[in-house]
């Protein structure tokens, strides 16, 4: 129905209230499937072909954990759980990349799940490079404490 010169106060008000009513239960179905889906846990394991990869490295199986996110969402005990999946795949080498803390507060999530990826094991080594701006040079020291290696962005 074209908007008109007769547009009355209660088709006005019909009108507002679907829109609110819409705007407000878009925003709601977002905020739910990022607050479920913060805590699908994935795992995908696939072959890949490298060419000329030196025959040393053939059969090597890595492990990429990325965005573990401790916070207010995904609590130590998800991380905790994330670990042992990731352990039980024995995966030769473990790469982290971040984030590994969420939030505004994020910086008294980040020691507790610091040690959390600490867990971490892999004969080559487990490797992580923060992707994540509460990540700084000074707390490489955390990581290091925390038996993880790496470089920070």
């Amino acid at each position: 129905m074209p908007w008109s010169c007769c547009l009355n106060r209660r088709a006005f008000l019909k009108r507002m209230a679907i829109g609110v009513g819409g705007v407000a239960g878009l925003g709601g179905a977002g905020y739910a499937y990022g607050r479920f889906e913060s805590t699908w846990l994935h795992v995908v394991e696939a072959t890949i072909a490298i060419p000329r990869l030196p025959p040393s490295f053939a059969g090597l199986r890595v492990a990429l954990f990325t965005d573990p996110h401790n916070g207010r969402f995904n609590s130590l005990e998800y991380i905790a759980s994330a670990v042992n999946v990731v352990n039980a795949l024995t995966p030769d080498i473990v790469a982290l990349g971040g984030d590994f803390a969420n939030g505004a507060h994020g910086r008294k999530y980040l020691a507790p799940g610091m040690r959390e990826l600490g867990r971490l094991t892999a004969p080559l080594g487990v490797f992580g490079v923060p992707a994540t701006t509460i990540i700084t040079p000074a707390s490489t020291p955390l990581a290091e404490s925390c038996g993880l290696r790496g470089s920070p962005t």
